[in-house]
C-alpha cells in the first residue's frame, strides 16, 4: 500500500482542515486529478493525486485537522507484472 502524505502547503503553515473529498475508497484516480480540498489559515486548497491507483482508504472526514506529513490518502499497492525472460536457464539447458 501506497501512503500519500499531507504535502508541505508552504507559509510555515503546519495543518490544514479537510474540507471536501473528491474521492471516495475504490475510485481510481489519475496524476493530477483533485483528490481532496483543505483549508489552511489563508486559503482552500485543492490536493491533487500524486499518481495514478485505486483509494484504498481515505485518513480523515471533513471538519478534520491534518497535520503537514500526516497520512491522507493510502493507495492499493499495484501488482508489478513480471515480465518472463525469452529464455529460462532450463531451455539453455535443453538447447546446448
Amino acid at each position: 500500500m501506497k501512503i500519500f502524505k499531507l504535502p508541505d502547503l508552504g507559509e510555515g503553515l503546519q495543518e490544514a482542515e479537510i474540507v471536501k473529498w473528491h474521492v471516495k475508497v475504490g475510485d481510481e484516480v489519475k496524476p493530477d486529478a483533485p483528490m481532496v480540498s483543505v483549508e489552511t489559515a489563508k486559503a482552500v486548497v485543492e490536493i491533487p493525486a500524486p499518481y495514478p491507483g485505486k483509494v484504498a482508504k481515505l485518513f480523515g472526514n471533513p471538519g478534520d485537522i491534518a497535520h503537514i506529513g500526516a497520512p491522507l490518502v493510502a493507495f492499493e499497492a499495484r501488482a508489478t507484472r513480471r515480465i518472463p525472460a525469452p529464455w529460462s536457464a532450463r531451455s539453455k539447458r535443453a538447447a546446448g
